[in-house]
């Protein structure tokens, strides 16, 4: 790996480089973001993340470049999340706005 990355870190602070995909800000929601741009941010190669994740070099170039990401598995991303220093959090969004967290679906839970 090209450095150790502290598990408390917030990816999002180093966003400022990586493609967003909202490019409207909204206090309500953080930015959208692909995997490949938050791999980026954190200065990562494909195999430096498959290697921390544990997932296949050929499955992170896949996940990467997928369209939706409704047909993976949450452990997979999970294991993503983890290996560039982030945590990932499950959130229901309701018709009417408000917005919960699924208990149970993040790692530290």
């Amino acid at each position: 790996m090209a450095e150790d990355h502290d598990e408390n870190h917030d990816v999002s602070d180093d966003l400022s480089d990586a493609r967003v995909v909202r490019m409207v800000p909204r206090p309500d929601r953080p930015a959208r973001v692909t995997l490949r741009a938050l791999r980026f941010a954190v200065e990562m190669t494909e195999g430096e993340l498959a290697e921390a994740s544990g997932i296949a070099l050929a499955d992170v170039s896949g996940l990467e470049k997928k369209a939706s990401l409704d047909d993976c598995l949450v452990s997979t991303l999970r294991r993503h999340a983890a290996a560039i220093g982030g945590d990932l959090a499950i959130v229901l969004v309701r018709p009417d706005g408000r917005r919960s967290e699924i208990v149970g679906a993040t790692a530290s839970e």
